[in-house]
């Protein structure tokens, strides 16, 4: 009975194996770029991107790229050269949605604009939980990522999964002065829908 299980174990395992390719492993030069971009040292950013053939989209072990370690630490002019150089900002982690997901929550305004630069933004995008950007940014009290995503087009009254909009988020964080924004634009939005 062991034998018959260790081996019906060891065949899915190699059928997994097989289904899925390994992900490429990152250069030592790659590593360098995402270790730069992590530390915000852009000289040495621009440096590694002149390297032909350099993945700017490569993976360290624990799958962070270099725009996303970028993002995470705040370093606005090191996002906006990776995303000259094509950088993709547009992979989606349920539980932590996108990057433009990432910098609303945290309130880093440059990034944000940043990425809202990119042609073909969907600034309305939504995470898992069905929470955008706004979503975000209203729940964390962060008013001038919440005027620059509106400005932006982002929809106030797009409700998450459990059927919130934005301006509960603030409401229940006490936000007042986000909620006062929200209220009003969603006024307005209302009006001009119907």
């Amino acid at each position: 009975m062991k034998k018959k299980f260790l081996g019906s174990f060891l065949l899915a395992l190699a059928c997994a194996t097989n289904a899925m390719p390994a992900a490429e492993k990152a250069s030592e030069a790659e590593l360098d770029l995402i270790d730069a971009a992590w530390r915000g040292d852009l000289k040495s950013v621009k440096k590694h991107l002149q390297i032909p053939g350099i993945n700017v989209d490569a993976k360290n072990v624990d799958d962070d790229t270099a725009l996303s370690l970028a993002v995470i630490n705040g370093e606005a002019e090191c996002v906006r050269v990776l995303l000259v150089h094509g950088a993709d900002a547009d992979v989606l982690e349920c539980d932590q949605g996108t990057l433009l997901h990432m910098v609303a929550r945290k309130g880093y305004i440059i990034c944000l604009e940043e990425l809202l630069k990119r042609p073909l933004t969907n600034v309305n995008v939504q995470d898992c939980y069905g929470n955008t950007p706004l979503h975000h940014a209203a729940a964390k009290g962060h008013i001038e990522c919440i005027l620059e995503l509106m400005q932006h087009g982002a929809d106030v009254t797009l409700a998450n999964n459990d059927g919130q909009v934005p301006l509960q988020f603030a409401e229940l964080k006490g936000h007042v002065a986000c909620v006062e924004i929200l209220q009003a634009a969603g006024k307005k939005q209302l009006e001009e829908q119907g």
